[in-house]
């Protein structure tokens, strides 16, 4: 449930316009669209097993890049989606993150964000 808040609170802070703690807010990309994303310090996503960062919430989805295991990115954003089987888990969320300079969605299982 924090997780579905957070990615609301975030779109709704960029709606408004308001930025927190001096990083600029914007909405989350629409598929195939880039932007600038500075993620809180306090929401980092890092990846538990190696996975494909896609341009949508489905695994039919072009892949953008690799968010690599170990590796930290800033989450954005969840949403419910395609039913997958991942990283030894079953889910229908998915996760929109910040890896470098991808931007894109990727499978909740094999992520592993922390929340202030």
């Amino acid at each position: 449930m924090r997780r579905k808040f957070a990615g609301v609170a975030v779109a709704a802070i960029a709606i408004v316009g308001i930025g927190t703690a001096g990083a600029p807010a914007v909405a989350a990309p629409a598929s195939g669209v880039r932007a600038t994303i500075d993620c809180p310090a306090s929401w980092p996503a890092k990846a538990k097993e190696s996975v494909k960062i896609r341009t949508a919430p489905r695994t039919s989805a072009t892949a953008v890049g690799l968010f690599p295991k170990g590796a930290t990115g800033c989450y954005i954003a969840s949403k419910l989606s395609e039913k997958y089987t991942a990283c030894g888990r079953t889910s229908t969320e998915w996760e929109l993150i910040s890896y470098g300079s991808k931007h894109g969605w990727i499978m909740h299982t094999c992520d592993r964000t922390y929340y202030p």
